[in-house]
């Protein structure tokens, strides 16, 4: 069965975009999609895994109208909240999909320095997540079908024990997402978070973390009239 990935980030947008309106205006606005692509992750062998981090920054962007994002954010400040599917193929030619217990029994972030955080018991999180995640829940499903229904939300304390971020999308660094025999690595800062870049003598634009023009190795300039992201 193969799954395209593109087709998975533009349906998830579709039930996104309506359902959050938010955050006011800033001087640089990553585009979402860009963003979605570098927050999900798939891999295809015998099956489908994905894990799509979903950080601030990705409500701000999915934003539409100043104000409406406030709840969400503050619903998610203490978390790093990420959707996982896990599923493989089974004898008709389907997916089968793990369990909530069996994905938060092996899902695990590893932070820049190779330490390893578990997910929180659903229980234990706020009341104002626990109702933003329900609320999603049947979103996924309704848009995305079987896909949609084998999807986990998993949420992790954003801070390690000593008060400090987890993972920060705009920071130099790196940090994991395992799932089982699964590894998603995200390289930081997250590109879309600055304006895209361009060679001098070309006007093709790449993402900020080309620091090089891949054509003719010269330094990358900024794209003109591009505002700066904060």
């Amino acid at each position: 069965m193969r799954f395209n990935h593109w087709k998975f980030i533009t349906t998830t947008l579709l039930w996104l975009l309506p359902f959050f309106a938010s955050a006011a205006a800033a001087p640089y606005k990553p585009d979402v999609g860009d963003l979605t692509q570098e927050l999900q992750q798939v891999e295809q062998k015998d099956g489908l895994a994905i894990v799509w981090w979903l950080p601030d920054e990705f409500w701000i962007a999915s934003s539409q109208r100043p104000g409406d994002m406030d709840a969400t954010l503050k619903a998610l400040d203490p978390y790093v909240l990420v959707v996982v599917l896990d599923g493989k193929i089974d004898s008709a030619g389907g997916l089968d999909f793990k369990s909530e217990e069996e994905v938060r029994g092996k899902v695990r972030i590893l932070d820049s320095a190779g330490n390893a955080y578990k997910p929180l018991p659903f229980e234990t999180i706020t009341d104002e997540a626990k109702a933003l995640i329900e609320r999603l829940k049947p979103r996924m499903s309704k848009s995305l079908g079987q896909v949609g229904e084998g999807a986990v939300f998993v949420v992790f304390s954003k801070y390690d024990n000593n008060r400090k971020p987890i993972v920060l999308p705009r920071a130099a660094g790196r940090f994991h997402i395992v799932n089982g025999t699964h590894d998603f690595s995200f390289r930081l800062p997250l590109s879309a978070l600055s304006p895209k870049v361009k060679c001098k003598s070309d006007p093709e634009l790449f993402p900020s973390n080309y620091k090089y023009c891949p054509f003719d190795g010269t330094p990358t300039v900024p794209q003109a009239g591009s505002g700066s992201a904060k």
